[in-house]
Parts: C-alpha cells; structure tokens; sequence
C-alpha cells in the first residue's frame, strides 16, 4: 500500500499527448539552427525536462515520427506509442518487425510502421496520425509532423512537431481546440 500512496499518479485518468520531431541527438538540427539550443547535450536535456514536467508515468503519448536517439525512451515519462517517420523508415530500412522488438524491448509501448486513425471518442473526432502531412487523409483531420516551420495549420490538419509546441508534448486538450477550429470555424480565407 505504500508504493501505491507514493505514486501521486495513481488514481489519476491518463492524458493523452502528441509530439513529433523530438530528433533527440541529431546534431544536424542544432547546426541548421531548427533549435535555439547550443549543443545536442542541451537540447536533449531540455526536451526530456519539458516532456516529463508535462506527461506523467500513466498518460499515453503519440510521438508521430524522427524520435532520434532511441536510448531516451529509458528517461520519458508515458507510454509512448511511435509512428515512424522518415528517420525510423531509414533506419528499419526493409526489417521493420525487428526494428519494432528492439524498439519495444527499450521502452516503447508500441511502434507503428504507417499512420493509424483515432477512434471519434478520443478527440470528438476520427482523426489519422501520420509523419508527413502529404501522407493525410481524405475522410477526416490529420494529425502529423515533420514540417519544422511555417506551417501549424493547414486545411487538412494540424502538425504537432515539438518547435511550435514550446518544445514539449501537447495534450488532447489543445489539440483538440485546434482541429474544432479547423473544422467548425475557419474558412478559406484562413488558409489562403
């Protein structure tokens, strides 16, 4: 009984969080300056400070694809479903259920080759997750990432890669603000 009124989180219901782009350890993003930080060092440090001051031990996190280094896993609260990117596609090459056991046997919940829909009950809307936003849907909303600048809303969906999020995962909450917005309020001027 002790262990269980040690852990805060409990009794609490589990939030669900997206992120992409975390890139943890490529150091090609600190030289193109697609980060504000100096070193990867820093940047690894202050992205796993972000993400665990917001997701606890029991929520469920959809990271949409380039995770980067994979070892970090060990050190993020949630339980973290990934959907590869392209980072994860160059890396699995053509073995992707090997890749997905050593992925797993590290940490990861689950680890999906292509993008999945989300059932209506999650985000009051079925909604599909997919790394590149040229992958989206045509019957509902895309979640996706891989798009570092310039684009957070489009008419299809709503991208999720950490450097629009203040470094960190956003919760269903906010996404689903964003994808309402999207679908129930903004016209073509908007998107012109």
């Amino acid at each position: 009984m002790e262990a269980v009124s040690s852990n805060k989180n409990y009794y609490t219901k589990p939030q669900i969080f997206f992120i992409s782009d975390t890139h943890f350890g490529h150091e090609n993003k600190i030289r193109t300056k697609q980060v504000p930080f100096k070193t990867v060092e820093e940047m690894n440090r202050e992205i796993i400070r972000r993400w665990n001051n917001t997701v606890s031990t029991n929520d469920i996190v959809y990271h949409i694809g380039d995770f980067g280094d994979y070892e970090i896993i060990k050190k993020l609260n949630g339980k973290v479903t990934l959907i590869c990117g392209n980072y994860e596609k160059r890396d699995f090459k053509e073995n992707f259920q090997e890749f997905r056991k050593k992925l797993i046997s590290l940490g990861f919940h689950e680890v999906i080759e292509n993008g999945i829909y989300l059932d209506e009950k999650v985000l009051g809307q079925k909604v599909y997750l997919t790394h590149k936003p040229t992958n989206h849907a045509k019957d509902c909303l895309t979640i996706h990432g891989h798009v570092h600048t310039l684009k957070l809303l489009s008419r299809f969906g709503f991208n999720v890669a950490l450097t629009y999020h203040y470094f960190s995962p956003i919760n269903q909450t906010t996404v689903t603000k964003y994808l309402d917005f999207i679908s129930k309020y903004s016209d073509e001027d908007v998107f012109a």
